[in-house]
């Protein structure tokens, strides 16, 4: 008797059937799992194997999140980046310049 590779029909199965299926409606593919916007609601659907297949059983798990709360949650963290994150790495970004410049003087000062 032969064996068959089950992860591979399915990840064939995922590539060949599912894929172009949910490409033709818009979402984009990463690995197993399809990710778009539609309007203001965001939707994921992955495939999943289960972790206790084996050469003669496999099984798979379908999981589709759908979420309208994605525009706001998207609107807070360009919020928190613009406000809280970007200045603090400015600032980072000028103590490191001005500590270079200062070792620099000092360097050639001292040399």
């Amino acid at each position: 008797m032969t064996s068959r590779n089950l992860k591979g029909e399915f990840s064939q199965i995922v590539r060949t059937v599912i894929a172009p299926l949910m490409k033709a409606q818009g979402f984009e593919r990463r690995g197993q799992s399809f990710r778009r916007l539609h309007g203001e609601v965001f939707q994921y659907f992955s495939v999943e194997g289960n972790r206790y297949n084996d050469a003669e059983h496999f099984s798979f798990t379908g999981n589709f999140l759908e979420d309208s709360s994605f525009d706001e949650l998207s609107k807070l963290v360009n919020s928190v980046l613009k406000d809280q994150l970007l200045p603090l790495f400015e600032r980072l970004q000028n103590a490191a310049a001005v500590q270079a410049y200062q070792q620099v003087g000092n360097s050639s000062s001292g040399g």
